[in-house]
Formats: structure tokens, C-alpha cells, sequence
């Protein structure tokens, strides 16, 4: 059984290899498709990943 300060760790590392594998996908982003539809009703590539990155630098201040 871990302890939180171990459960916390483990989160942490989890959403930093995400953001990881986020950045490294966004990097292979071909310039044409930033302004494509996306399943989001109204939004297109570059507006989801903006929302995905503005959440993400509010989760990080902690």
C-alpha cells in the first residue's frame, strides 16, 4: 500500500509524461492542419490544443 505523498508522486509523474507525449505530437502538427475541424463542435485543431495547454499551466502551478 502506497502513502499519499507516493500516490502524488506517481500522479504527477503520469501528467508529466502526458504533457510530454502531448508536446511531442503537437511538434508533428503539419501547419495546414491547425485550422481543421475537430470533434469539438466549433473548434478546430489550434483552439483544443490552446484550451488542452491553458489547463494544463493552471494544473502545474500546484
Amino acid at each position: 500500500m502506497t502513502n499519499g505523498a507516493e500516490a502524488a508522486r506517481t500522479d504527477w509523474q503520469v501528467l508529466e509524461a502526458a504533457h510530454r507525449a502531448l508536446r511531442d505530437a503537437v511538434r508533428e502538427i503539419p501547419a495546414a492542419d491547425w485550422a481543421r475541424p475537430t470533434p469539438c463542435e466549433g473548434w478546430n485543431v489550434a483552439q483544443v490544443l490552446l484550451h488542452a495547454a491553458g489547463a494544463s499551466r493552471r494544473t502545474r502551478r500546484f
